[in-house]
C-alpha cells in the first residue's frame, strides 16, 4: 500500500512512464490530459522535477495549439503559488512562453513588459560559469537563458512594430552573448543572425543588409560543421538557406543589379522543390520575390501570375504578406496598362487593409485595457505604501512627543531645547501632510485620466459593435435571397424514380460563391453544381447571375442540351461582365451539368473544369471536364469547345457533382503539419467510396461528419457544395 508523500520504486516508474507518454504526445489534446495526470501524481509525492517538466511541456503545448488564454492562466498560477521561489526554471520558462504568446496575438507592448522582467532578472549573467564544451541544454545557467529568451522576445516585438533599428540592437546584443558560449548557444546564435538579417532588409541601408546576409550565410556553413547531428534536419537547414537567397535576391533587385539575382533565384527554386507541404508557408515568400524580380525586368504578365500565387499561399496565414502580394499584383497589372482591372485589384487591397486595421484596432483595445489594469494595480500599491509611510511617521511623531514630555518632567533646565525639538517636529509634520496631500491629488488625477480613457474605449467598442452588426445584417439579408434561389431537390426523388438524392452546402462566409441548380425540361431532370470565382459577396453575385441565365436557357420550347447550354452560358457570362472596352475580366465559374432521362436511364453531361464521379458496384468512374472555365477569355482556352457526352446508367449507380471545397480543405494537423494539410481529390474519392452503398440521408450525414473531423480546429478554406444522386 502506497503512503501519501512516500514514493516507491513502482511509483517512480509510473511517473517516468507518464512523462515519456506526454512527451510522445507533445502539443496534442491527448498529451495535455496525460500532463494533468502527471502533475497530480507529482504533487502527491512532492516530485518537483516531474512537476516542473510537466508544467513546461504544458506551456509549450498551449502555445503550439494556440490556447493563449490557458497560457495566461498558467502564468497567473505561477505568480499566485510563488513558483519563482521554488521552481525558478519553470517559472521563467512560463514567463518566456507568455511573452511569445503576446507577440503571436499582436500584443507587443504586453510582450515587452514580460520580456523586460526576464531581462532585469538576468542581470549578472556575465558572471555565470559554464562547463567546458557542454553538450546538453541543461548546462545553460538560468540567468543566461533568461537574457537570451528576453532578447529574442524584445527583438520580435520591435520587429513587428516596425522598429527595425531597435530590433537589430537586441539581436546584436544576443550575438555578443553567444560569442562567449558558441557551442552551448548554437541554435540561439543562428536565430539571432537570421533575425538581424530580416530586420536589416526593412531599412534603407542596402549595404548593411548585404553585410548581415553575408555574415549569416558564413555562420550557417559554420553551423553545419559544428552540429554533427544536424544532417538529420536537412529540411530546417534548407529553410534558413532559402531565406538567405531570398534576402540576396531582394537586395540586388533594390540596387538594380539584376544579373546577380539569377543564381539566387535558381537556388530558391531548387530548395522549394525539395521542401514538403509542412513548409508551404515559404511558397508565399518565394512567389512574392519572383513577382518583384519580374516587375524589375518589366515582365508584367509573369509578375501578375507570381503575385497571384503569393496571395494564394499567404491567404488565411499572413494577412500582411497577402496585402503585399496584392500590391505587387496591382503594380504588375498597371504595368500592362490594364487599367480597368486596377479597380478590382485595388478593391481587394482596400478590403484586406480594412480587415487588418479592424483586427489591429481590436487587439490594441484589448492590450490597452490590460495595460490600464496593470497601471491600476501599481496605483493601488502606491496608495498602500503612502498609507504605511503616513502611519509610520505618525508613530514616530507620537514616540518623539512622549520622549519630549518625559524629558521636560525630569530635566526642567532642558525645556528650551525640548521646545526647539517640538518646533522641528511640527515643521516635519507640516511637510509630511503637504507631501501626502500632493500625492493624494496626483492619485486622484490619475484615476480621472483612467476613467476618461475607459470612456473613450467604451465608445470605440460601441461604434465597432454597431458597424459589425449593420454589415452582418446586410449580408444575412443577402443570404436569405440566395437561399431562396437554391432549389429543393427532394421532390425530384420519387418523380424521376430515383433511389435517393441529397445535397451538402456550406458557405465559407455568410453567402456563397458555390450554387446548385435544377430544372425539369421535356421529361428530363437537369441538375448543375457550380463554383464561381471568389466566395462571400462577390461569389454570391456571380452565383445569382449563373442561376438566372441557366433558368433562361431551360425555358419551355428551347432545346436544352448540356454542351449547348454551357456554350450559351459562357457567351452570356462574358457579355454580362464585359463592355466594349473591357476584354480582361476574369470572373466566371467552374460547373458540371447533367441531364437525366428516367425512361431509358441515360445521363447526358457537359463539364467545365469540374469532374463527375460515378460509383458503380463500389468502383469509381471519373468523367473529366473540358479544361476551360465558363467566362474564360484566354485566347487558347476560348478555342476549346464544351464537349458533351452520355452514359448508360444502371440501378444502384451513384452520381456525385461537387465543387473543390472539400478536397481543398486543410485539416489533420500534427507535429509535421502544424497548419494542417489538404484532403485533396484522392481523399475525397476514398471518402465517397466508403459511403456510396448507404442510403441518401446516411451518405449526407457520414460525409459531413468526416468533413468536420478532418477540418478539426482549422478554418474552412472555401465554399463547400456536393450533390449525390442514387439511380
Amino acid at each position: 500500500m502506497v503512503i501519501t508523500g512516500q514514493m516507491t520504486h513502482q511509483d517512480s516508474v509510473r511517473l517516468d512512464y507518464l512523462y515519456k507518454d506526454s512527451y510522445a504526445n507533445y502539443s496534442t489534446y491527448h498529451g495535455l490530459s496525460i500532463l494533468d495526470t502527471l502533475i497530480v501524481e507529482s504533487q502527491k509525492f512532492n516530485a518537483r522535477n516531474y512537476e516542473a517538466s510537466a508544467l513546461q511541456l504544458k506551456a509549450g503545448s498551449y502555445i503550439n495549439l494556440g490556447m493563449h488564454d490557458r497560457i495566461q492562466e498558467l502564468a497567473d498560477s505561477a505568480e499566485n503559488f510563488g513558483m519563482k521561489n521554488n521552481i525558478k526554471h519553470t517559472y521563467y520558462y512560463i514567463k518566456y512562453i507568455l511573452a511569445q504568446s503576446y507577440n503571436y496575438q499582436g500584443k507587443y507592448r504586453l510582450a515587452m513588459n514580460v520580456a523586460m522582467e526576464l531581462y532585469d532578472d538576468s542581470n549578472g549573467y556575465e558572471n555565470e560559469t559554464v562547463e567546458a564544451n557542454p553538450t546538453t541544454r541543461a548546462a545553460t545557467p538560468l540567468k543566461i537563458t533568461n537574457r537570451i529568451n528576453s532578447l529574442a522576445c524584445l527583438a520580435t516585438a520591435e520587429y513587428c512594430m516596425k522598429h527595425w533599428e531597435e530590433s537589430i540592437a537586441y539581436q546584436e546584443e544576443c550575438i555578443k552573448i553567444t560569442d562567449r558560449w558558441p557551442k552551448l548557444l548554437i541554435a540561439e546564435r543562428r536565430d539571432a543572425f537570421d533575425g538581424r538579417m530580416l530586420a536589416a532588409l526593412k531599412i534603407n541601408d542596402k549595404q548593411r543588409a548585404l553585410r548581415y546576409t553575408k555574415e549569416f550565410e558564413d555562420y550557417l556553413e559554420e553551423y553545419k560543421k559544428t552540429k554533427d547531428d544536424f544532417r538529420s534536419e536537412d529540411e530546417n537547414y534548407q529553410m534558413y538557406e532559402f531565406y538567405i537567397h531570398d534576402a540576396y535576391t531582394n537586395i540586388y533587385i533594390s540596387i538594380g543589379e539584376l544579373e546577380k539575382t539569377k543564381s539566387h533565384v535558381a537556388k530558391m527554386k531548387n530548395i522549394v522543390s525539395q521542401i514538403d507541404q509542412a513548409h508551404d508557408n515559404i511558397a508565399g515568400t518565394y512567389f512574392s520575390t519572383l513577382a518583384k524580380y519580374a516587375l524589375a525586368t518589366q515582365d508584367y504578365a509573369q509578375a501578375c501570375v507570381y503575385a497571384d500565387s503569393a496571395a494564394y499561399y499567404t491567404h488565411g496565414f499572413d494577412s500582411s504578406a497577402e496585402l503585399d502580394a496584392l500590391k505587387l499584383k496591382l503594380d504588375a497589372n498597371h504595368g500592362m496598362s490594364n487599367y480597368p482591372q486596377d479597380y478590382d485589384i485595388a478593391q481587394e487591397v482596400l478590403a484586406l487593409a480594412e480587415s487588418m486595421a479592424h483586427e489591429t484596432n481590436e487587439s490594441n483595445v484589448e492590450e490597452m485595457s490590460t495595460l490600464l489594469g496593470m497601471d491600476k494595480l501599481k496605483i493601488e500599491a502606491q496608495e498602500a505604501k503612502i498609507k504605511q509611510q503616513t502611519w509610520m511617521m505618525g508613530l514616530i511623531a507620537i514616540t518623539l512627543l512622549a520622549l519630549a514630555g518625559i524629558a521636560i518632567l525630569i530635566e526642567v533646565q532642558k525645556k528650551r531645547r525640548e521646545q526647539e525639538k517640538q518646533r522641528i517636529l511640527s515643521e516635519q509634520n507640516i511637510r509630511l501632510e503637504q507631501e501626502v496631500a500632493r500625492q493624494t491629488k496626483e492619485l486622484r488625477d490619475m484615476n480621472e485620466e483612467i476613467t476618461t480613457q475607459n470612456e473613450i474605449l467604451d465608445e470605440r467598442n460601441r461604434i465597432i459593435s454597431e458597424t459589425n452588426r449593420e454589415i452582418t445584417d446586410s449580408i444575412s439579408y443577402a443570404q436569405r435571397i440566395q437561399n431562396a434561389l437554391l432549389p429543393d431537390l427532394r421532390p425530384y426523388d420519387n418523380k424521376y424514380g430515383l433511389s435517393g438524392i441529397f445535397t451538402i452546402f456550406h458557405p465559407h462566409d455568410i453567402v456563397s460563391g458555390d450554387f446548385y441548380w435544377a430544372k425539369e425540361h421535356e421529361g428530363r431532370l437537369m441538375i448543375a453544381c457550380a463554383d464561381c470565382t471568389g466566395h462571400g459577396v462577390p461569389g454570391a453575385f456571380m452565383s445569382m447571375i449563373g442561376t438566372t441565365i441557366l433558368n433562361e436557357l431551360c425555358a419551355p420550347g428551347i432545346k436544352a442540351e448540356p454542351s449547348q447550354m454551357l456554350t450559351k452560358l459562357d457567351k452570356q457570362i462574358i457579355n454580362a461582365l464585359s463592355n466594349k472596352n473591357e476584354d480582361n475580366v476574369k470572373d466566371g465559374m467552374d460547373i458540371s451539368l447533367i441531364s437525366y432521362n428516367p425512361n431509358n436511364l441515360t445521363m447526358e453531361y457537359a463539364l467545365a473544369r469540374r469532374p463527375i464521379y460515378v460509383m458503380r458496384n463500389g468502383e469509381l468512374i471519373e468523367i473529366k471536364g473540358t479544361k476551360r472555365s465558363i467566362g474564360d477569355r484566354d485566347e487558347k482556352s476560348s478555342e476549346l469547345p464544351f464537349e458533351g457526352g452520355s452514359m448508360q446508367m444502371q440501378r444502384g449507380d451513384v452520381i456525385y457533382l461537387f465543387s473543390d471545397g472539400i478536397a481543398d480543405q486543410f485539416g489533420s494537423a500534427d507535429d509535421d503539419h502544424p497548419h494542417g494539410k489538404r484532403l485533396k481529390s484522392i481523399g475525397l474519392r476514398r471518402l465517397l467510396q466508403s459511403v456510396c452503398s448507404m442510403p441518401a440521408d446516411q451518405q449526407r450525414d457520414a460525409i459531413e461528419r468526416a468533413f468536420e473531423d478532418w477540418k478539426g480546429n482549422c478554418p474552412q478554406t472555401d465554399d463547400v457544395s456536393l450533390i449525390g444522386i442514387i439511380i
